[in-house]
C-alpha cells in the first residue's frame, strides 16, 4: 500500500524559530498477513524561513543500487525566500539511514549502536 503525503507541520522553539517539516511518502507491505514492513519513500523538506535555511532529503534515491531502502541523502542550503522553488547555496551534504547513521559532509554525527546480547538471560 503506497501512502502519498502532503502538507507541512511546524516545530516552534522558545527563541521564536519555527521549522516547517514536510511529510514523505510511505509504503506499507503485508498489512493484513505476514510480517508487516514499512518504508519511507520520496522526499522530505525542512524549512527555517526566518534564517533562509532548508534541508532537502531524498529517501531511497532513484538510480542508487545496492543501498538499503531506509537510506537517504540530501543537502542543507541557504535559499532566497523570493524564489523558494530555485535551488539554494549548498552549505552541507547529508546522507544516512533511519536505523544506522547520519553523516554531514561525510563526517559521522549520529550512529545507532546495537548492544550485545547476553547469554543466559
Amino acid at each position: 500500500m503506497h501512502l502519498p503525503s502532503q502538507g507541512m507541520r511546524e516545530v516552534s522553539f522558545k527563541d521564536g524559530t519555527r521549522i516547517e517539516i514536510g511529510f514523505p511518502d510511505n509504503r506499507i507491505n503485508n498489512l493484513f498477513w505476514g510480517d508487516m514492513h514499512h518504508e519511507v519513500l520520496g522526499s522530505q523538506l525542512f524549512v527555517d524561513a526566518r534564517n533562509c535555511l532548508r534541508a532537502r532529503l531524498q529517501f531511497a534515491p532513484p538510480g542508487r543500487k545496492g543501498l538499503p531502502s531506509d537510506y537517504f541523502e540530501g543537502v542543507i542550503e541557504r535559499f532566497d525566500p523570493a524564489k523558494p522553488e530555485e535551488e539554494g547555496q549548498v552549505l552541507s551534504s547529508i546522507e544516512g539511514s533511519w536505523v544506522g547513521f547520519c553523516d554531514f559532509d561525510k563526517v559521522r554525527r549520529t550512529r545507532m549502536r546495537m548492544g550485545r546480547r547476553r547469554r543466559g538471560g
